[in-house]
């Protein structure tokens, strides 16, 4: 049984009553509008012109629906969406002629359909769980400048919780801590770097974020030699040291502080995204949500400080009476003109320059005031 809802501008059926699975035939994610949406907005910011756009995991087809409904005509030259599940085509299908929509619909296993088309100006790979098995295709498929837009739902192996699948997957160690989202990101952004870079291409992310459970990256693709290898030198462990808490970016997996440090990676320690594309998309949306989570993604994508610290995690750590305020922290780290930020990560953490020494003398003086 099927129900009609709207998502954006587009208007499409969904199964009723059935438990979000990989198993389901017909496959809509609720929770994943914010997904979209960002998607719709960063399209619009980029205003890339007559773009051949490929959604080779469509499901119910509400990503490209958006996408034909939403962006201005001379951005699109095709839309092509497809999906393995037969019932899923149909349900594209019944979905299209509901809004009125004439766009190629295919029913091919997703790299067969990738490899079976000419290149295109965006592919968004939007799977359930690991994008791994879609990268390689996808990557023979993107033209120069092209944009590449990736989802992960298996948080589990990338924020360190399965450490083992971690490595086997993403060819690299994760870490389960305070900050192993953005830990978790990076190692996803360097796994597709790798991917490109065989090909001497370079994938460079203009905006990547953490949210609900799912992880969302897009990158512009640049060809040469030279380029895969600069991406390549940003790619370095990030060090912490469970027992007072110091985090630093290293060439080396290995270091002491208080012991041996732990450590995640090889992982992206570049930049997570652009700035000025986030201010063009504040620009372009009216959603007090969405403004305000750009807004601290703008912050971090300028400041570029890898790893976080949680007011809680520090206030239990050192034996505090009381939880500091987040507010007064990054006041007084200011005001000695050090860099304190949010994260959109996590609400109660502060993205900071300062030294860990410094920090915690904070933390500890505000607590006796």
């Amino acid at each position: 049984m099927f129900k009609a809802i709207t998502e954006g501008k587009a208007r499409i059926k969904v199964p009723v009553g059935e438990k979000i699975s990989r198993s389901l035939d017909v496959f809509y994610n609720p929770v994943m509008k914010f997904n979209r949406d960002i998607s719709v907005i960063l399209l619009k910011a980029l205003n890339m012109k007559s773009m051949d756009i490929a959604d080779p995991l469509a499901a119910s087809g509400v990503r490209s629906i958006r996408f034909a409904s939403e962006l201005p005509r001379k951005m699109i030259n095709r839309i092509v969406l497809n999906d393995g599940s037969a019932r899923a085509v149909s349900n594209i299908k019944a979905n299209l002629r509901l809004n009125k929509l004439k766009l190629e619909v295919h029913n091919k296993e997703a790299n067969s359909f990738l490899l079976s088309q000419n290149a295109f100006d965006y592919i968004d790979i939007d799977p359930f769980g690991s994008p791994n098995p879609f990268l390689d295709a996808a990557m023979k498929r993107l033209k120069r400048h092209g944009i590449l837009a990736i989802t992960a739902t298996d948080t589990g192996a990338l924020a360190g919780a399965f450490r083992d699948a971690g490595i086997r997957k993403y060819q690299a160690v994760p870490l389960k801590n305070d900050f192993m989202h953005e830990t978790g990101l990076r190692i996803l952004i360097r796994k597709a770097q790798l991917v490109a870079c065989q090909y001497d291409m370079a994938l460079v992310p203009i905006m990547g974020f953490f949210k609900d459970h799912y992880y969302r990256i897009f990158f512009q693709m640049n060809e040469g030699a030279i380029g895969a290898s600069k991406v390549i030198n940003q790619h370095e462990f990030l060090l912490s040291c469970r027992k007072c808490l110091k985090c630093q970016v290293s060439h080396f997996n290995t270091a002491n502080c208080h012991g041996k440090m732990e450590y995640a990676g090889p992982l992206w320690a570049g930049k997570l995204g652009e700035p000025a594309l986030i201010r063009k998309m504040i620009g372009l949306t009216d959603e007090k949500r969405l403004k305000s989570f750009l807004a601290i993604l703008e912050q971090e994508f300028m400041h570029n400080i890898i790893g976080f610290y949680d007011t809680s995690t520090i206030a239990k750590k050192y034996r505090l009476k009381l939880i500091p305020k987040k507010s007064a922290i990054v006041k007084w780290l200011r005001k000695k003109n050090y860099t304190a930020i949010d994260t959109h990560i996590s609400p109660s953490c502060i993205k900071t320059d300062a030294p860990m020494e410094l920090i915690i003398k904070v933390y500890c003086s505000s607590t006796k005031k």
